[in-house]
């Protein structure tokens, strides 16, 4: 991918991004490609080049969150590899949808309305917990697939089913960042598969990445100190966020189109 480099101020603005993605990821344990790709829709950087960067940094502060993780709950690998199975087929369509079609408006105003209908009806009803069936999960994991491929934001589906299947959300973080470091080694293959690298994003990445890392710690520090109760609503209403985001840049892109 041929690409100019980037201006020390650009690269400030992604670090203040990243800063905030890195937060969110430590607290919540998901997050940050989804935070990190809305904002950074708002500037003026190339999308095709923020999308590498994203991805590259997120494996970066996902692997330190995974670390944390691991301190205070274990990985659920059957519950993993169901996702894992059904991410494995869904992510290559994902790339291949954003390759070839840019960012479609109509599949941003749906994963909008998507994730704002289950984050806004599992915050109404925190009391009602729905445990879905193991057979599920792989379906769920390419749904995930197909949304983090297109748009480096897969994770709430993965979230929702995970965060599901507990009393305490906070015992599933390890698993659900152990899919996380996998799907995006995966994802980063295709990338390199594609010849879509190039030096000035690997560049803005390694610039990037070691700012925010202490911001992951303190996140999740912070997420230990409050209640399950708590806790699943931030990260429902996280969701919900996101999918208000995601629509709105979906109906902003339809109605300029």
């Amino acid at each position: 991918m041929d690409t100019v480099a980037f201006t020390v101020q650009e690269t400030l603005s992604v670090v203040l991004v990243f800063a905030l993605a890195a937060s969110i990821q430590g607290y919540s344990g998901f997050g940050f490609g989804i935070v990190a790709m809305s904002l950074l829709s708002f500037l003026t950087q190339d999308m095709a080049d923020m999308y590498i960067v994203v991805n590259i940094s997120a494996l970066a502060v996902i692997v330190v969150g995974l670390f944390l993780s691991r301190l205070g709950s274990d990985i659920d690998w059957l519950k993993a590899g169901l996702l894992l199975t059904g991410i494995v087929i869904g992510q290559p369509a994902g790339y291949w949808f954003v390759r070839t079609f840019g960012d479609h408006p109509a599949f941003r105003v749906l994963l909008g309305l998507v994730l704002l209908y289950y984050a806004v009806q599992s915050i109404v009803s925190p009391s009602i917990r729905r445990r879905v069936h193991k057979a599920v999960a792989v379906g769920i994991g390419t749904v995930s697939g197909l949304i983090g491929g297109a748009f480096a934001s897969g994770g709430p589906p993965l979230v929702m089913y995970l965060y599901s299947q507990v009393d305490d959300p906070r015992d599933m973080k390890a698993t659900i960042q152990s899919v996380f470091v996998i799907t995006l080694l995966y994802r980063l293959t295709l990338i390199g598969l594609a010849g879509d690298y190039s030096t000035a994003v690997l560049r803005l990445a390694l610039y990037a990445v070691p700012p925010v890392i202490p911001l992951v710690v303190a996140g999740h520090a912070l997420s230990k100190r409050i209640s399950a109760r708590r806790f699943r609503q931030y990260v429902y209403g996280l969701i919900a966020l996101s999918g208000v985001s995601v629509l709105a840049k979906g109906m902003w892109a339809w109605l300029s189109s």
